[in-house]
């Protein structure tokens, strides 16, 4: 498995890959920056430049898109992708996750995520921990959404949007395309595409 991003993100995944049983010696980070590489907390196997990469991807083409920013996932899980990478999901067996709920590829849900029924996630999203996302919710394709998160029930959200730690989404509120939702806020409102609140 090759983590695309060594920095905070693809440490988080390293640890819960650990946990589900992967072994180290299994694990590569990539990185554009070697400086990120040198700052990695123990002796992994790295991968610097993406010419680099492109060799490794021969020999083990599982990747992980360790990149918090939602835009930044994409257009580098479309790079991934054209270089013959295979994106995979990661979860912590300390989530729950309705059989009712459809997910797409590419997500990272940490410990404590609770995900209810008739909920829809798009691809390449990341949930992080103790975040609740009630039935009948819509989140579209490379969402971020930070710890201790309280999505309600019937809420719509589109793609490429950030949602801070501790935000409560209140029900029926539908969230447009490239939100930014900072810490601990309350949403009761309906926000257009582009909105910042």
């Amino acid at each position: 498995m090759i983590i695309i991003g060594a920095g905070s993100l693809g440490i988080q995944i390293c640890d819960q890959l650990l946990v589900n049983g992967h072994k180290k010696e299994h694990i590569l980070f990539f990185d554009e920056k070697k400086s990120v590489l040198n700052n990695l907390p123990d002796n992994f196997n790295t991968i610097l430049g993406f010419n680099n990469l492109t060799k490794a991807l021969k020999t083990d083409n599982k990747c992980f898109i360790a990149v918090g920013h939602p835009v930044k996932r994409m257009k580098l899980s479309k790079k991934i992708i054209d270089l013959g990478g295979e994106i995979h999901s990661i979860k912590s067996n300390a989530s729950q996750i309705s059989n009712f709920a459809k997910i797409g590829y590419g997500y990272y849900f940490q410990p404590g995520v609770c995900i209810a029924h008739n909920v829809k996630i798009g691809h390449m999203s990341v949930i992080h921990a103790n975040s609740i996302i009630s039935h009948d919710v819509e989140i579209g394709d490379f969402a971020s959404i930070s710890q201790n998160v309280n999505i309600m029930k019937n809420v719509i959200i589109g793609q490429y949007c950030f949602i801070g730690a501790n935000v409560v989404i209140m029900p029926n509120v539908k969230i447009g395309n490239r939100v930014l939702i900072p810490a601990c806020s309350i949403v009761n409102q309906n926000l257009e595409d582009y909105s910042t609140l």
